[in-house]
């Protein structure tokens, strides 16, 4: 489902090193969740940040809380914040980018600071339009990070699980997948399928 809308486990060939073993657990929802996991534990390999530099993450959406949570947890002093937030220029240190719009890019160039960093971790996949003006302007950094190591994602979830239960939604059977799409996309849990 990372490159492909689901379903194509048929039709798709993955190489014995890309499969991970997650063993027994209680909860089946925590096992289909490592792939977030990994992805939104990335900026913790970031070489631009540390945890003394003031922070957010950009975007209250699934990925943007469960990096927070896991920013926070890891002792960073960060926040979450939107389009919504009230924000003045040159406030943070780094942000940790997870809406990708180009209102987005322009408002992150203004309330980074002077040799600041943006780290990016949307991946979206069409262009979008950027005003490199004040990114150059500011020697803003940008980093972008894709995933962290997958067996330590297993390992976190393993160990943390309670700290995002509530970015878990429901289960759906496949004959529900109409409602199981709207709850998916009007909402910030994420949905499930039951076989």
């Amino acid at each position: 489902g990372v490159d492909h809308d689901g379903c194509f486990y048929s039709y798709i060939n993955v190489c014995s090193s890309q499969v991970f073993q997650f063993g027994d657990f209680h909860d089946l929802r925590i096992p289909a969740y490592v792939e977030p996991i990994a992805a939104s534990l990335a900026p913790l390999k970031s070489k631009l940040i540390n945890k003394h530099m003031y922070g957010a993450v950009y975007g209250e959406n699934r990925i943007g809380m469960l990096t927070y949570e896991i920013m926070k947890k890891q002792g960073y002093n960060i926040v979450i914040v939107d389009n919504e937030t009230e924000l003045n220029d040159n406030t943070f240190d780094y942000v940790i980018e997870t809406l990708a719009t180009t209102e987005t890019f322009d408002r992150l160039s203004k309330i980074i600071k002077k040799n600041g960093v943006l780290i990016m971790k949307s991946r979206y996949p069409n262009y979008i339009s950027i005003n490199f003006y004040d990114y150059v302007r500011k020697e803003i950094m940008i980093e972008p990070l894709y995933y962290h190591n997958f067996e330590f994602a297993i390992q976190y979830a393993k160990e943390n699980y309670e700290d995002f239960l509530y970015l878990l939604g429901d289960h759906y059977s496949l004959e529900d997948w109409k409602t199981a799409f709207i709850a998916s996309q009007t909402g910030n849990k994420k949905i499930f399928f039951k076989l």
